[in-house]
């Protein structure tokens, strides 16, 4: 995926924040979820996993969530963080995308949650918060870009062909 001129200059954003700020962003949000990520995971037979979004994913190995997961092939991939940002060029059974999708400008919305969607062969874990962030980013901006209610997002979730587990925190 190419980003838009306006995802991009979000991307840099974060990663001067990331710089500036390296105790934001840690990855440690999908901890929340583990046990359910991990029903499905073995429910569905996931044997591969996108964490889209990934911030510094130490949970990854502070968990050690591969062996947990009995996974094959996990990939990292958060354009705001340089050793992660490598776009994912091949779907994976599971894309998971934790506290991501409202830090996106709302005009890309669709963009990222398309890719989401395209890179999911099976499902699709989100978990989106629908509350002002507490943290700021470099540029002075509050961290959530788009800040809308769970309808608002389940009416963007529901034009993917996809099956997409969504979770709401406010």
């Amino acid at each position: 995926m190419t980003p838009s001129q306006e995802l991009q200059n979000s991307i840099d954003v974060y990663r001067q924040t990331h710089i500036v700020h390296p105790e934001y962003f840690t990855g440690h949000s999908l901890t929340t979820y583990i046990s359910e990520i991990n029903a499905l995971v073995q429910h569905s037979n996931i044997k591969t996993c996108i964490d889209y979004g990934c911030g510094k994913a130490r949970a990854w190995s502070y968990h050690n969530l591969t062996g947990l997961f009995g996974l094959d092939k996990v990939v990292l991939y958060d354009p705001g963080v340089e050793q992660y940002s490598t776009h994912p060029t091949d779907p994976c059974d599971l894309v998971m995308c934790i506290d991501v999708l409202e830090h996106v400008p709302e005009e890309c919305v669709d963009e990222v949650l398309s890719d989401i969607c395209s890179l999911a062969k099976k499902a699709v874990f989100l978990n989106i918060s629908t509350r002002p962030a507490s943290k700021r980013l470099v540029d002075g901006t509050n961290a959530h870009a788009t800040v809308k209610p769970k309808h608002w997002w389940q009416a963007k979730i529901e034009k993917m062909n996809k099956l997409v587990i969504a979770h709401y925190s406010s």
